[in-house]
Protein backbone atom coordinates (compact mmCIF):
# COMPACT_ATOMS: atom_id res chain seq x y z
CA UNK A 1 0.00 0.00 0.00
CA UNK A 2 1.29 3.42 -1.08
CA UNK A 3 1.32 5.89 1.93
CA UNK A 4 -0.95 9.07 1.04
CA UNK A 5 2.42 11.02 1.07
CA UNK A 6 2.86 9.88 -2.66
CA UNK A 7 -0.24 9.41 -4.04
CA UNK A 8 -2.03 11.89 -6.15
CA UNK A 9 1.26 14.54 -6.77
CA UNK A 10 3.01 15.29 -10.27
CA UNK A 11 5.65 13.47 -11.71
CA UNK A 12 8.50 14.29 -11.72
CA UNK A 13 7.99 15.22 -7.96
CA UNK A 14 9.56 18.81 -7.13
CA UNK A 15 10.79 19.23 -3.40
CA UNK A 16 11.86 22.27 -2.39
CA UNK A 17 15.06 21.66 -0.32
CA UNK A 18 14.28 23.83 3.03
CA UNK A 19 11.74 25.96 1.00
CA UNK A 20 13.16 27.99 -2.74
CA UNK A 21 15.44 30.74 -1.02
CA UNK A 22 18.11 31.16 -4.37
CA UNK A 23 21.90 32.89 -3.41
CA UNK A 24 19.92 35.94 -4.58
CA UNK A 25 17.41 35.12 -2.31
CA UNK A 26 19.74 35.14 0.40
CA UNK A 27 21.86 38.00 -0.28
CA UNK A 28 18.67 40.33 -0.43
CA UNK A 29 17.55 39.11 2.97
CA UNK A 30 15.04 36.32 2.58
CA UNK A 31 16.56 32.88 4.09
CA UNK A 32 15.87 29.29 4.36
CA UNK A 33 12.84 27.40 5.78
CA UNK A 34 10.80 30.85 6.33
CA UNK A 35 7.12 31.63 5.33
CA UNK A 36 8.63 33.99 2.19
CA UNK A 37 10.84 31.15 1.29
CA UNK A 38 8.09 28.67 1.44
CA UNK A 39 6.09 30.76 -0.76
CA UNK A 40 8.15 31.13 -3.20
CA UNK A 41 8.14 27.28 -3.75
CA UNK A 42 4.54 26.97 -3.41
CA UNK A 43 4.41 29.37 -6.23
CA UNK A 44 7.06 27.54 -8.78
CA UNK A 45 5.05 24.51 -8.77
CA UNK A 46 6.81 22.65 -5.65
CA UNK A 47 4.48 19.85 -3.98
CA UNK A 48 6.60 18.96 -1.21
CA UNK A 49 9.33 21.10 0.85
CA UNK A 50 12.11 20.06 2.84
CA UNK A 51 12.26 21.52 6.19
CA UNK A 52 14.26 21.01 9.61
CA UNK A 53 13.35 21.70 13.25
CA UNK A 54 14.53 22.72 16.18
CA UNK A 55 13.12 23.68 19.73
CA UNK A 56 13.11 26.82 21.65
CA UNK A 57 13.90 28.04 24.85
CA UNK A 58 9.71 27.97 25.11
CA UNK A 59 9.75 24.95 23.68
CA UNK A 60 8.19 25.76 20.52
CA UNK A 61 9.31 23.34 17.61
CA UNK A 62 10.33 25.82 14.86
CA UNK A 63 11.52 25.76 11.35
CA UNK A 64 15.51 26.08 12.00
CA UNK A 65 18.23 23.89 10.17
CA UNK A 66 21.38 24.92 12.76
CA UNK A 67 21.73 24.19 16.45
CA UNK A 68 23.08 27.72 16.83
CA UNK A 69 22.27 31.10 15.14
CA UNK A 70 25.63 31.37 13.79
CA UNK A 71 25.42 30.88 10.58
CA UNK A 72 22.45 33.17 9.76
CA UNK A 73 23.21 35.59 12.45
CA UNK A 74 26.78 35.60 13.52
CA UNK A 75 24.97 34.93 17.26
CA UNK A 76 26.63 31.42 18.32
CA UNK A 77 24.35 30.91 21.29
CA UNK A 78 21.89 27.38 20.60
CA UNK A 79 18.72 28.09 19.29
CA UNK A 80 16.86 25.83 22.33
CA UNK A 81 18.43 28.58 24.54
CA UNK A 82 16.14 31.57 22.69
CA UNK A 83 12.80 32.81 23.24
CA UNK A 84 10.33 32.34 20.34
CA UNK A 85 9.71 35.90 20.16
CA UNK A 86 12.97 37.14 19.52
CA UNK A 87 13.56 34.55 17.23
CA UNK A 88 10.78 36.07 15.29
CA UNK A 89 12.22 39.71 15.81
CA UNK A 90 15.41 37.98 14.23
CA UNK A 91 13.40 36.73 11.22
CA UNK A 92 11.06 39.36 10.68
CA UNK A 93 12.61 41.16 7.67
CA UNK A 94 13.90 37.55 6.72
CA UNK A 95 11.08 35.98 5.46
CA UNK A 96 9.50 34.96 8.81
CA UNK A 97 10.09 32.41 11.11
CA UNK A 98 7.74 29.57 11.15
CA UNK A 99 6.72 26.99 13.63
CA UNK A 100 5.70 23.38 12.67
CA UNK A 101 2.21 24.73 13.36
CA UNK A 102 2.48 27.70 11.05
CA UNK A 103 3.84 25.87 8.36
CA UNK A 104 1.47 22.90 8.27
CA UNK A 105 -2.10 25.69 8.67
CA UNK A 106 -0.43 28.30 5.97
CA UNK A 107 0.43 25.90 3.69
CA UNK A 108 -2.55 22.82 4.03
CA UNK A 109 -1.97 21.68 0.33
CA UNK A 110 1.75 21.11 0.65
CA UNK A 111 3.56 17.47 1.73
CA UNK A 112 6.56 18.15 4.07
CA UNK A 113 9.51 16.30 4.57
CA UNK A 114 10.49 17.05 8.28
CA UNK A 115 13.84 16.37 9.52
CA UNK A 116 14.06 15.99 13.02
CA UNK A 117 17.37 17.82 14.36
CA UNK A 118 16.74 17.53 18.08
CA UNK A 119 15.66 15.06 20.76
CA UNK A 120 13.99 17.95 22.37
CA UNK A 121 11.68 17.84 19.07
CA UNK A 122 10.22 14.43 19.49
CA UNK A 123 7.61 14.60 22.11
CA UNK A 124 6.01 18.22 20.97
CA UNK A 125 5.71 17.39 17.40
CA UNK A 126 3.53 14.67 17.82
CA UNK A 127 0.40 16.07 18.56
CA UNK A 128 1.23 18.89 15.92
CA UNK A 129 1.77 15.93 12.85
CA UNK A 130 -0.52 13.84 13.99
CA UNK A 131 -3.74 15.80 12.33
CA UNK A 132 -1.77 15.96 8.61
CA UNK A 133 0.30 12.45 8.80
CA UNK A 134 -1.30 11.77 5.89
CA UNK A 135 1.24 14.44 4.46
CA UNK A 136 4.31 14.56 5.96
CA UNK A 137 7.30 12.55 5.65
CA UNK A 138 9.22 12.11 9.15
CA UNK A 139 13.00 11.31 9.06
CA UNK A 140 15.99 12.63 10.60
CA UNK A 141 19.85 11.31 10.80
CA UNK A 142 19.38 9.76 13.68
CA UNK A 143 17.26 6.81 14.59
CA UNK A 144 16.66 7.31 17.59
CA UNK A 145 14.87 10.93 17.16
CA UNK A 146 12.90 9.59 14.21
CA UNK A 147 11.83 6.39 16.21
CA UNK A 148 10.77 8.52 19.02
CA UNK A 149 8.80 11.69 16.77
CA UNK A 150 7.45 9.09 15.12
CA UNK A 151 6.09 6.65 18.52
CA UNK A 152 5.01 10.37 19.86
CA UNK A 153 2.63 11.06 16.76
CA UNK A 154 0.81 7.72 17.13
CA UNK A 155 0.56 8.50 21.19
CA UNK A 156 -1.25 11.64 20.04
CA UNK A 157 -4.24 10.29 17.81
CA UNK A 158 -2.95 10.06 14.36
CA UNK A 159 -4.84 7.81 12.28
CA UNK A 160 -2.41 6.97 10.22
CA UNK A 161 1.24 6.79 10.79
CA UNK A 162 3.30 9.44 8.75
CA UNK A 163 5.66 8.41 5.85
CA UNK A 164 8.97 7.88 7.23
CA UNK A 165 12.82 6.98 6.30
CA UNK A 166 15.60 5.38 7.51
CA UNK A 167 17.75 6.95 9.63
CA UNK A 168 21.71 7.29 9.13
CA UNK A 169 22.73 3.90 10.43
CA UNK A 170 19.36 2.03 8.38
CA UNK A 171 20.63 3.69 4.98
CA UNK A 172 24.97 2.30 6.16
CA UNK A 173 23.31 -1.05 6.70
CA UNK A 174 21.25 -1.24 3.55
CA UNK A 175 24.31 -0.06 1.55
CA UNK A 176 26.83 -2.37 3.01
CA UNK A 177 24.27 -5.81 2.54
CA UNK A 178 24.06 -4.43 -1.11
CA UNK A 179 27.55 -4.04 -1.76
CA UNK A 180 27.65 -8.02 -0.78
CA UNK A 181 24.00 -8.52 -3.08
CA UNK A 182 22.40 -9.28 0.40
CA UNK A 183 18.79 -8.72 1.07
CA UNK A 184 17.69 -7.75 4.38
CA UNK A 185 14.35 -9.10 3.73
CA UNK A 186 14.26 -11.94 1.18
CA UNK A 187 14.53 -15.41 2.51
CA UNK A 188 17.66 -17.65 1.73
CA UNK A 189 17.90 -18.20 -1.49
CA UNK A 190 21.22 -20.06 -2.55
CA UNK A 191 21.16 -23.57 -4.63
CA UNK A 192 22.25 -25.06 -1.64
CA UNK A 193 21.81 -24.64 2.20
CA UNK A 194 24.02 -22.97 4.22
CA UNK A 195 25.56 -24.59 7.07
CA UNK A 196 25.52 -23.60 10.48
CA UNK A 197 29.31 -23.66 12.33
CA UNK A 198 28.57 -27.87 13.01
CA UNK A 199 28.35 -28.67 9.47
CA UNK A 200 24.43 -29.33 9.23
CA UNK A 201 21.73 -27.33 7.22
CA UNK A 202 21.02 -23.76 9.35
CA UNK A 203 17.12 -24.18 10.37
CA UNK A 204 15.17 -21.58 8.05
CA UNK A 205 17.57 -22.25 5.19
CA UNK A 206 16.73 -24.23 1.84
CA UNK A 207 17.87 -24.45 -1.35
CA UNK A 208 16.70 -22.09 -4.11
CA UNK A 209 14.85 -24.89 -6.85
CA UNK A 210 15.85 -22.96 -10.06
CA UNK A 211 18.79 -22.84 -11.34
CA UNK A 212 21.74 -22.39 -9.24
CA UNK A 213 24.43 -19.65 -9.40
CA UNK A 214 26.56 -19.66 -12.66
CA UNK A 215 28.90 -22.00 -14.38
CA UNK A 216 31.80 -21.71 -12.03
CA UNK A 217 30.20 -19.52 -9.39
CA UNK A 218 30.34 -20.55 -5.14
CA UNK A 219 26.61 -20.80 -4.05
CA UNK A 220 24.87 -17.78 -2.47
CA UNK A 221 23.09 -17.76 0.50
CA UNK A 222 20.90 -14.09 0.93
CA UNK A 223 20.41 -15.17 4.61
CA UNK A 224 23.22 -13.29 5.82
CA UNK A 225 24.93 -16.40 7.54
Amino acid sequence: MTHPYLTGAQHPRILAHRGLASALDVDSGCWENTAAAFAAAQAAGAEYIETDCQVTADGDVVLIHDPTLERLTGDPRPVSEVRTAELSRLFADHGGLMTVADALESFPDTRFNIDVKTLAAAEPIGALLAPHAHRVLLTSFSERYRRAALTSVMRAGASIRPATSGGRSTILTLRSLSSLRLSPLAPCAASTPCRSRSGTPASGCSPRSSSGPPSGAAPRCTCGR
